[in-house]
């Protein structure tokens, strides 16, 4: 009966302490898509102003931390 009581605390424990690094990866795959379709949705005003080069930057940087965000979550299996 102990292992059992050990083993469920133990995951418990690694599922709370796991939650937050997939909470942060879905946020930044949330962020880089809203990003994307915002872009998308309004690419003649990103076009009048040439605005290009700085919405693929800010695209870049999300998907950035949505890597940095993926990669914790699958180092801490």
């Amino acid at each position: 009966f102990g292992c059992i009581a050990g083993y469920t605390a133990y995951t418990f424990a690694i599922t709370q302490w796991r939650t937050k690094f997939r909470v942060q990866m879905n946020k930044a795959d949330n962020d880089a898509s809203n990003r994307a379709i915002d872009s998308l949705i309004n690419f003649e005003t990103v076009k009048y102003f040439n605005n290009e080069a700085h919405e693929l930057e800010r695209y870049d940087k999300t998907l950035s931390e949505y890597e940095t965000a993926s990669i914790k979550t699958q180092t801490s299996l």
